[in-house]
C-alpha cells in the first residue's frame, strides 16, 4: 500500500514536471529583438494596444508629423497605421474627415511613393487605408502627374491600378490638357486608354466643351461613350447652340452623329425648349432616339407653357410618336394644375388624339374621383383602346 502510494506520487511529479517543460518550450519567446519586417509593420511601444496603453481618439487627434524627417521609413509606415486607427476611430464623420484630411497633408511630397506602395499592398488595406490611399494618389497626381503616372504603371493590372490610371487622368487634366492626352494616348492596353480620354474628357467639358467632344470621338462607340456625349453636348449647346450643332452635323459616323445631337437638343431644351423640339424633328431620325429626345424636350417645355405643348403636340401625325409625346406632358401637367387638364381633356374631340389623352391622365384622376374616370374612358371612341383602360381601371380596384 505505501509503496503504491509512493509510485503514484512519483508519477504525480514526472507529470507536472513534463507539463512545464511543455509550457515553457511551447509559450512564444518574448520578442525581444523584433526582425525588421516586424519593427516596420507593427506599433511602436508607445503605440501599445494592451488595455493600460490603448490609444483614445483624442490622443490620435495630435499625432506628430507623419512625415517627420528625422524618423526612419519604419516609423513612417507605423505612424501611417496609427493614423489609420485614429481616423476609424473617430466619433463623427466631420473628426473623421479632419483627421483625413490632416494625414493626407502630413505625409512629405518625397515619401508619398512608400506610403502609397505600403498601403496598396492588400495585407494592409482596410475600407480607412484605401481611402487615404486615394487621397494620397489624388494629392501625388497634383504634384507630379508624370511620377506618379509611372510608379502606378508598375503596379500588377486589375481594378486598383485602373482606378488609380483614371484619378491621374483627372488630376492632369486640370494641370495640362495637352500633356494629359498625350500621356493617355501612350498606354499600351486600349481599355485604359479609353477610359483615360474618357476621364479627361469630362474634366475638360467644364472649361472646353469643343476640345472634350473632340477628344470624345476618339472613344469606341458604346456606353461609355454615349454618357460622356450625354454629358458633354448639353454643356456647348447651352452656351453657344449654333456652333455646336454645326460642328456635330459633320460628324461622319451616322450613329455617334445623331447621339451627340440628341445630347445637345436635351440640353438646349432647358432654356430654348420650342426651338430644340422643332430641332429635334428635323435633325434626327424617327425613332427610339428621337422619341427619347423629344420626351426630354418636352418636360423642360411643359413646366413653362403646357398649353402650348399640347397644341403643339396635336399637330403630329397620329401614330407612336405623338402617342410618346402625350404621354410624357400630360403627367406633368396634371400634377401642376389638375382642374385645368380636366376641363381641357373634357373640351377634346372625339378621337384617338382625346383617347390617347385620356389614357396619360388616367392614373392621375383615378387617385381623386373613380367615377369620374371610369366615365372617361366609357366615352372613349377607339373599342381597342377603351377595352384597355377598362382593364386597367378593374385592376386598379381594391380587393374587396
Amino acid at each position: 500500500m505505501q509503496r503504491s502510494r509512493t509510485f503514484r506520487i512519483l508519477t504525480g511529479a514526472a507529470l507536472v514536471a513534463a507539463l512545464a517543460v511543455w509550457y515553457f518550450s511551447a509559450r512564444p519567446r518574448s520578442a525581444t529583438n523584433p526582425s525588421p519586417t516586424e519593427t516596420a509593420n507593427s506599433p511602436s511601444s508607445e503605440h501599445s494596444t494592451s488595455p493600460g496603453n490603448r490609444l483614445d481618439a483624442g490622443a490620435v487627434a495630435d499625432l506628430r508629423p507623419i512625415a517627420s524627417p528625422d524618423l526612419p521609413k519604419s516609423q513612417l509606415l507605423r505612424d501611417v497605421i496609427t493614423a489609420i486607427e485614429g481616423i476609424h476611430s473617430a466619433s463623427d464623420v466631420h473628426k473623421k474627415e479632419e483627421r483625413f484630411q490632416k494625414a493626407a497633408a502630413s505625409v512629405a511630397a518625397a515619401d508619398l511613393p512608400a506610403v502609397i506602395g505600403f498601403l496598396w499592398n492588400k495585407e494592409h488595406l482596410s475600407g480607412t487605408g484605401a481611402e487615404l490611399r486615394d487621397r494620397l494618389l489624388q494629392r501625388w497626381a497634383e504634384l507630379d502627374p508624370k511620377a506618379a503616372s509611372e510608379w502606378v504603371s508598375k503596379q500588377p493590372a486589375g481594378s486598383m491600378q485602373t482606378d488609380a490610371i483614371n484619378r491621374i487622368a483627372r488630376a492632369w487634366a486640370d494641370v495640362d490638357f495637352d500633356e494629359a492626352v498625350a500621356w493617355a494616348n501612350q498606354l499600351g492596353d486600349e481599355n485604359l486608354k479609353h477610359e483615360s480620354l474618357a476621364q479627361i474628357a469630362y474634366r475638360e467639358a467644364r472649361t472646353n466643351p469643343l476640345a472634350a467632344l473632340q477628344l470624345a470621338v476618339e472613344i469606341p462607340a458604346g456606353t461609355a461613350l454615349d454618357n460622356l456625349l450625354a454629358h458633354i453636348g448639353p454643356l456647348w449647346a447651352v452656351t453657344d447652340a449654333t456652333a455646336a450643332l454645326d460642328w456635330a452635323k459633320e460628324i461622319a459616323n451616322e450613329v455617334l452623329r445623331e447621339s451627340v445631337i440628341a445630347s445637345m437638343l436635351s440640353g438646349m431644351g432647358e432654356k430654348s425648349p420650342a426651338k430644340a423640339a422643332e430641332l429635334a424633328l428635323d435633325l434626327l431620325s424617327a425613332g427610339q432616339k428621337q422619341d427619347d429626345t423629344l420626351v426630354t424636350i418636352i418636360g423642360h417645355w411643359t413646366q413653362d407653357e403646357p398649353e402650348v405643348v399640347a397644341a403643339w403636340v396635336m399637330q403630329f401625325p397620329k401614330g407612336k410618336l405623338q402617342e410618346t409625346a402625350i404621354e410624357s406632358f400630360v403627367p406633368i401637367w396634371a400634377d401642376r394644375d389638375f382642374e385645368h387638364v380636366s376641363k381641357w381633356v373634357n373640351g377634346l374631340p372625339q378621337g384617338l388624339f382625346r383617347d390617347h389623352v385620356i389614357g396619360a391622365f388616367l392614373p392621375k384622376i383615378l387617385l381623386t374621383s373613380p367615377q369620374s374616370a371610369a366615365q372617361l374612358v366609357a366615352g372613349m371612341s377607339d373599342p381597342v383602346l377603351r377595352q384597355r383602360e377598362m382593364d386597367f381601371l378593374a385592376q386598379s380596384q381594391p380587393a374587396k
